[in-house]
């Protein structure tokens, strides 16, 4: 492999930690605490608190670099739909009457651990955020 291609593999490498804590991050502002956090990435909490206190030595698996960019993904899409941090971070603790929540809490269905809610979740966001009508 030529060595441009491995530096750049590396720096994508040392991304890691920081979008393992950007999620982190946008989590906690939606209200999830560490163990909460950790289910839905579907790693131990020791090992988020890991991740987090060591940044630079985080490797994620492909699962959980999808997890990662899924939350980043919804994030986004609110940022996209809301104009005040209420409503932006507030969406996933309420309940929803849409026809794909019925009357469902997101952050319950989150909860649940299951990687095709949160692919149902980004889609309903990003669709919503594109002004499709849902």
């Amino acid at each position: 492999m030529p060595v441009h291609t491995r530096t750049k593999l590396n720096e994508l490498d040392n991304l890691h930690g920081v979008v393992i804590s950007r999620c982190y991050n946008i989590m906690k502002l939606w209200g999830f605490t560490q163990s909460e956090i950790a289910t839905v990435l579907d790693i131990s909490t020791s090992s988020l608190r890991r991740y987090l206190a060591n940044p630079d030595n985080v490797r994620l698996n492909r699962d959980r670099h999808d997890r990662v960019s899924y939350i980043i993904n919804i994030h986004i899409g609110l940022t996209s739909l809301f104009s005040t941090n209420e409503t932006i971070y507030g969406f996933i603790a309420k309940p929803n009457h849409s026809d794909f929540f019925s009357g469902r809490i997101p952050k319950q269905l989150l909860l649940e651990g299951s990687m095709e809610n949160l692919i149902d979740i980004t889609r309903y966001v990003q669709r919503l955020s594109e002004g499709g009508i849902l």
